[in-house]
């Protein structure tokens, strides 16, 4: 009956500590989840919506069932690192390649290709995607792997350590990867930084407090328990109210990975739309072809398109204000990004769909209108022009590196702002952007302070002298005939160029005389004179059939104005359509500048063609420009570019793994009592031989382990803990030191019947760092 009474008590407490460990793997996984959320909670700036956190939720509830499954079957951690793989394989056929899995479920080889290129590139593409990127694109996948691999971290270390610190390292990873992807506005600063650090701090003592019974099931373990919770609330509270308003509060950017990264598209090597207009004019060789197509999908045919914006003037020709590492050097300058399925806009209007198909019209510029707000390419190589696609929001151009050939379409959706009255243009101030321009000609300052006249708005300064521009000027663009005057306009607007344009340069006397390449440079530049931010547009009038011509195609300008954004000035405001004189009067010598315009900074390949100026484009003197080679070769490069990051992975682990085990040592040694440092002795030679493979049972005396550990002296070894354990003194220093060495005798005669590689995977086991089994470890 006595035994039957304990094999009866044992089976009780066996439950309840069945029912116990059950209970603890639940709450450590509902915090995984739930603190992983919060984390991923970071990509919402990236991606907008919803659905990315859905699929990234449905990651980390997989990856805590994934980690308490193997623990359950007391599997290896490399067991559950297959497990998850196979999970993220079969799983994410139906979540993130649907259109790859067989019946939008079942994992083919198409849908694994597709979530194993999101894995290793995806990361490269979400950081040159500029938000946002959208909830059909496959790039879902990377929230879906963060939650997956965090969730089985978080649970994997709360099962297998006693550590209470430990396992934050799963969510902390999925929180610091949606800090690093966002963006430099924080997404939810509260939710990620206050309710986040309070959760962590609750798990944390929740799991230190299980190392001593009975704290939350007494009376008053519970009030304490409560009192904490709410002090905590009440501090999270004022914590994120106080915060920022603390001195040096933003004092350091936030870092975000966006920021080092440089965008593969430099616009900077595209020759200047501007220069090349006389190819589209009459005689230019495309007046009479068909450019493209524009039909409507709903909705009026728009009246103007554009091609291209030049917002930076340097000299030499009107180019984009973007560094070549793309920096924008001034504030509104252009900024070529990879979109997703839309393009974020603010403005508000008449929402139109148009369809371009493309002729004639050469080149990377997309022709577009409005604020446009999704772009989509059509036919067989629709998804890799959306890959190469890039779009720019300040200046709303579109640009295609890969370049569309003739036939080719893509539907674009705009938004269409209402035309402002002129009573707004006429109140509204200049805006604040500064567009970048330098060696502009003095006698382009000259004629627009005298041009504006009495006007006080900024419209009213513009308008002022566009009407005297277009009154004094004439057009030509050099193409009525040999024997006429006009084949002396010459194309470009450099400064020298322009220099010419207003002053007549001995062609036609003092007449002003070119075509929309130099009125609209032209009247740019002195709108910027007169303080008010212009930049010019190269873009075609749209005839009622939707055909656009070579002929069809202008340069105007837009003016920037506080309140009403960047308004149109077209080129028939400022441009003369009438001829000019056909006899030229008698030339006169052109003054001499007193002060020489400098030599612009940027090189000349910009620009298609030579001004065909004397002395315009003279580089003789320019200074030798030495471009260093790469310091290390290109394949070295690549190799090091993937190598460098799986070493640091495998460091981190390495010394993650080393340290606690150093840590455990180091506190068994150093414990209070003398006995507990003998007992920390037996255990450390206990988890060594665990490490090396050694099945030793937990609920067995030291004397019944001892056979177990297969090391030489463990039997002594073991009689000599009891006898310091329960004996009737306390052990000595001396006696200490003199197990402690002993201990690590055996473990080195049982090291020195390994090879080497068994040695190295001893010590970096992850066994002896979770609770031992009742029975004998498989």
């Amino acid at each position: 009956m006595t035994d039957m009474a304990a094999q009866v008590r044992v089976s009780g407490n066996l439950k309840a500590e069945d029912h116990s460990a059950a209970r603890a793997a639940i709450v450590d996984s509902v915090f995984v989840v739930v603190l992983c959320t919060l984390g991923l909670y970071g990509f919402h700036t990236l991606y907008g919506g919803w659905q990315y956190l859905a699929i990234g939720v449905v990651g980390s509830v997989l990856g805590a069932v994934i980690s308490q499954l193997t623990m359950h079957w007391r599997k290896t951690v490399l067991a559950e690192v297959v497990l998850a793989i196979v999970v993220f394989v079969v799983v994410g056929g139906a979540l993130v390649a649907r259109s790859s899995a067989i019946g939008g479920v079942v994992p083919s080889g198409g849908s694994m290709s597709q979530l194993w290129h999101v894995l290793i590139q995806g990361w490269k593409q979400l950081l040159t995607t500029a938000p946002p990127v959208g909830d059909s694109s496959d790039l879902l996948a990377i929230p879906y792997v963060v939650g997956l691999v965090g969730a089985v971290a978080g649970t994997s270390l709360a099962g297998r350590t006693r550590s209470p610190l430990l396992p934050l390292l799963g969510p902390g990873f999925v929180l610091a990867i949606g800090i690093l992807f966002g963006s430099a506005i924080p997404t939810a600063l509260f939710l990620q930084g206050a309710v986040f650090g309070a959760l962590s701090l609750t798990w944390v003592a929740v799991r230190h407090h299980r190392t001593r019974p009975g704290t939350f099931t007494s009376t008053f373990g519970r009030r304490r328990a409560v009192v904490a919770i709410g002090v905590l609330a009440v501090v999270t509270l004022i914590a994120s109210w106080l915060g920022p308003l603390l001195p040096g509060a933003d004092s350091h950017q936030r870092v975000v990975l966006s920021r080092y990264i440089v965008p593969p598209f430099d616009v900077n090597a595209q020759p200047s739309p501007l220069a090349g207009f006389r190819q589209y004019a009459q005689g230019g060789g495309l007046d009479h072809k068909v450019l493209f197509t524009v039909r409507t999908m709903g909705g009026p045919m728009p009246a103007h398109v554009r091609i291209a914006t030049m917002d930076e003037y340097d000299g030499i020709v009107w180019g984009f204000g973007v560094s070549a590492s793309g920096s924008s050097s001034t504030q509104g300058s252009d900024s070529f990004e990879k979109f997703g399925t839309t393009i974020p806009t603010s403005q508000s209007g008449t929402q139109q769909m148009v369809e371009v198909t493309v002729g004639a019209l050469s080149g990377i510029w997309m022709p577009g209108f409005g604020q446009a707000s999704r772009i989509t390419f059509n036919g067989t190589d629709a998804a890799s022009l959306d890959e190469n696609l890039r779009f720019d929001t300040d200046t709303e151009a579109a640009a295609q590196p890969a370049e569309l050939k003739t036939g080719e379409s893509y539907s674009i959706q705009s938004v269409v702002p209402p035309a402002p009255s002129l009573q707004e243009l006429e109140v509204a101030p200049p805006g604040v952007v500064q567009v970048a321009i330098s060696n502009v000609p003095e006698v382009v300052r000259t004629d627009a302070e005298q041009w504006e006249g009495s006007a006080t708005s900024a419209w009213g300064r513009v308008t002022s002298i566009a009407t005297h521009l277009r009154q004094v000027g004439k057009y030509s663009n050099g193409s009525t005939g040999a024997s006429s005057a006009a084949t002396l306009s010459l194309p470009g607007h450099s400064a020298g160029r322009l220099t010419t344009f207003f002053d007549g340069g001995g062609l036609v006397g003092t007449q002003i005389v070119g075509d929309d390449e130099q009125y609209a440079a032209a009247m740019a530049l002195m709108a910027n004179a007169v303080d008010v931010p212009a930049r010019v547009v190269l873009g075609a009038d749209v005839p009622s059939d939707g055909q656009v011509v070579g002929s069809d195609v202008h340069a105007w300008i837009e003016v920037d104005l506080q309140g009403l954004g960047w308004v149109p000035m077209y080129q028939t405001a400022f441009m003369s359509n009438d001829p000019p004189a056909q006899t030229p009067p008698t030339q006169k010598p052109q003054a001499q500048s007193s002060s020489p315009i400098q030599p612009p900074s940027q090189s000349a390949v910009r620009t298609p063609f030579q001004d065909q100026l004397p002395g315009v484009n003279d580089t003789s003197t320019a200074p030798t420009v030495n471009v260093s080679g790469p310091l290390l070769p290109a394949w070295l490069v690549s190799i090091l570019r993937w190598l460098v990051p799986l070493l640091v992975i495998v460091g981190l682990f390495v010394g993650v793994v080393l340290g606690l085990k150093r840590r455990r040592r180091r506190s068994r040694f150093r414990a209070d009592r003398p006995s507990t440092r003998i007992a920390g002795a037996w255990a450390e030679l206990v988890d060594h031989c665990r490490d090396l493979g050694r099945s030793v049972p937990a609920l067995a005396t030291r004397q019944e382990q001892a056979p177990h550990l297969d090391a030489e002296g463990a039997d002594a070894l073991a009689w000599r803990a009891d006898s310091a354990v329960f004996g009737p003194a306390e052990p000595t220093v001396e006696e200490i030191e003199a197990y402690w060495r002993s201990v690590d005798e055996a473990v080195a005669s049982a090291r020195t019947r390994l090879t080497r590689f068994e040695r190295v995977k001893a010590a970096l086991s992850l066994r002896s760092l979770r609770p031992m089994s009742p029975t004998l470890e498989a």
